[in-house]
């Protein structure tokens, strides 16, 4: 792409505005590389890489969008933080979760490894290389992307630093063109100390090894109280586990709620007893699991024959269409749809690439995964093994109208009870002396981001109008709470943020 046609294409997104002094000390100062140097090894980067100086106003439109795949959510939040400060425009900045196939042309940060062709020029520049992120523009995007998910902290830094106020305008200063920059990891201290630490892993035994696990080093009534304290009025409530027990506080009430996508956490957590019983690997496909169903469907066999639980975990089946069973969104059309969801999933086109795209259908699927792995459906199969065990109080899952649990959404639980699977992953797999999981499942989880994903400085997952669940291993504090709206979550996020760092 040329930057001249690029300025043409996005109108009053560009603004030249700077010199060559000013794009060789940017460069000095972010610490980053041109994709044309040596190290770069990128002829596309090469070829489109300019010395002159470029602005790219983000705030000439009247709305842009952070996108970010699932495991980047804080990163994108961080931006939506640095724009607002700078542009007071209320809610023209907003973080969202990948969800569609291809762009709709509004202009977007993209972050991680989303559908997006600028995603894919920007694997370019990192390709075959450790240790190194890349930033690339396009006429309505800046794709940022690393060859290692730890790099992205550092991209997204590099980012944050070119993006500021100019006579009166958000810009991003492009001066550099596509660019990569180098990020440290602990496996190559060589390489530049600017960088973000690696990703945070358990600090817990193996199962063999495993002794008493470390006292909760932070505060936790001091913290619940500053949740409740930073909650916004559409918040229900909070709860806290430490190795003390669990405390909760209600900002309206402790009733039971829909957790939304942090359903999706138990889900991950049956197919982990599963794979603890010695039933299943996260290498079997859907193909052969669902066999019998495939043929009876009139599926061409071959499709979903290399579609792993692994893939479907991390929702990679390559789906290429609509609302992918979200009943959330769509509550009075799905009672309306076949009734067989199975097959409805089963139906659904998929690219045959494993494309990455975030869907309720997945963990639909996972849910029955579970009932024709065990014979007991999803909710029967976690009564006996984590809600009987662990002393769920109160608790309601909506199934769809073959009686199966949707799995992807829709668990109704109180913010006691969510935080308790929390603990679970923080115990190394146990809650009060149970085994519940073994500790090989909770180290694949956190090292494979089955759901609970790098967030506020340890593991989390979100769900839809505020819902959350944090584990942090380094202070042994989980975290959960249930909300209306999304309104109340960054002001929560901030605050368990301070406390984690």
């Amino acid at each position: 792409m040329k930057f001249t046609k690029f300025a043409k294409r996005i109108l009053c997104l560009l603004l030249v505005c700077a010199t060559l002094f000013a794009v060789a000390s940017c460069a000095a100062d972010d610490g980053v590389e041109s994709g044309s140097g040596s190290e770069s090894g990128s002829e596309s980067s090469a070829s489109t890489n300019k010395a002159n100086s470029t602005d790219i106003v983000l705030s000439g439109t009247p709305a842009f969008r952070i996108v970010y795949s699932s495991a980047y959510k804080s990163s994108a939040e961080k931006i939506v933080k640095k724009l607002a400060s700078l542009d007071k425009t209320p809610n023209k900045y907003v973080a969202a979760q990948d969800t569609v196939q291809a762009a709709d042309g509004t202009p977007e940060i993209v972050i991680g490894a989303t559908n997006r062709p600028a995603t894919e020029e920007a694997k370019k520049l990192v390709s075959k290389k450790s240790g190194y992120y890349a930033i690339y523009v396009t006429d309505t995007a800046i794709a940022v992307y690393a060859s290692a998910k730890e790099g992205i902290e550092a991209a997204i830094d590099a980012l944050i630093k070119k993006i500021s106020l100019k006579n009166g305008s958000v810009v991003y200063d492009n001066s550099k063109g596509n660019l990569t920059g180098k990020y440290t990891t602990a496996s190559s201290a060589s390489q530049s100390a600017s960088a973000t630490k690696p990703v945070e892993k358990p600090q817990v035994a193996p199962i063999a090894k495993t002794t008493a696990i470390a006292k909760t080093d932070i505060d936790a009534t001091a913290l619940l109280n500053a949740l409740v304290g930073a909650a916004g009025s559409k918040a229900y409530s909070v709860a806290v586990s430490s190795t003390d027990g669990i405390q909760t506080k209600a900002k309206r009430d402790l009733n039971p709620h829909n957790t939304y996508s942090v359903s999706k956490v138990f889900c991950v957590t049956a197919i982990g007893m599963l794979y603890d019983e010695g039933k299943i690997k996260v290498t079997d496909t859907i193909g052969t699991i669902f066999k019998d169903e495939i043929k009876a469907y009139g599926i061409d066999e071959n499709k979903w024959k290399n579609i792993t639980i692994h893939d479907v975990l991390k929702h990679n089946i390559g789906f290429t269409q609509g609302s992918l069973l979200d009943i959330d969104v769509y509550a009075s059309e799905w009672k309306n749809w076949d009734k067989d969801f199975l097959k409805i999933v089963l139906n659904y086109k998929i690219d045959g690439k494993k494309t990455y795209k975030y869907s309720d259908a997945a963990y639909y699927l996972i849910s029955r995964v579970v009932a024709k792995i065990s014979g007991q459906k999803l909710d029967v199969y976690l009564k006996s093994r984590l809600f009987d065990k662990c002393d769920y109080k109160d608790y309601t899952i909506t199934k769809c109208p073959e009686g199966h649990p949707i799995g992807a959404t829709q668990f109704f639980l109180r913010p006691e009870d969510v935080v308790k699977l929390g603990r679970i992953y923080l115990n190394g797999g146990t809650y009060n002396n149970q085994r519940i999981i073994s500790q090989d499942w909770v180290n694949q989880v956190i090292d494979k981001g089955y759901e609970l994903n790098s967030s506020n400085n340890g593991y989390g997952k979100g769900g839809m109008r505020g819902q959350y669940l944090y584990v942090n291993f380094k202070h042994n504090v989980a975290v959960a709470w249930l909300s209306e709206t999304d309104d109340g979550t960054s002001a929560l996020g901030s605050k368990l943020r301070s406390y984690m760092t």
